[in-house]
């Protein structure tokens, strides 16, 4: 899961544009960061907000004199029922599902056009698309 998460972030900017809020967050490496990754960064998390969607940028620059690879997965988290819940925008893409097995993740495609959940679930889903639609079964 990477350090990141347990970081503190520090806000740089913040504005409002035509009534929309948009906050740029900023993470640097650490003391912290080092002990895990020894690599000089600099982290921006940009997040926009309207009245029909959220979106976010992230953009990391190699602040250090060696170059380095990294991965990023920005998990979200919403309030949401787990029998409830619904995504659209899903089909097609290639999936790997770690309920079974999860250090031994099954490869399948998602086929459905509305995917529902019958519990909790541990399932990756790779070359998602850009704009998804979520419904989370708590009606709003």
């Amino acid at each position: 899961h990477g350090f990141a998460r347990n970081m503190d972030w520090s806000i740089v900017d913040s504005e409002n544009i035509e009534g929309n809020p948009v906050l740029t967050l900023e993470l640097k490496d650490s003391p912290y960061s080092h002990a895990m990754w020894d690599f000089s960064f600099q982290a921006l998390f940009k997040v926009m907000l309207n009245s029909k969607s959220l979106s976010t940028k992230l953009t990391i620059t190699n602040t250090d004199q060696k170059t380095f690879s990294f991965n990023s997965a920005l998990h979200t988290y919403f309030s949401a029922a787990v029998t409830g819940a619904s995504v659209k925008g899903l089909k097609g893409c290639k999936t790997l599902n770690k309920d079974l097995d999860p250090s031994n993740p099954s490869e399948g495609k998602e086929e459905r056009e509305l995917v529902t959940f019958p519990g909790f679930v541990d399932c990756i889903y790779l070359d998602a698309p850009n704009e998804l639609k979520l419904d989370n079964g708590l009606g709003d």
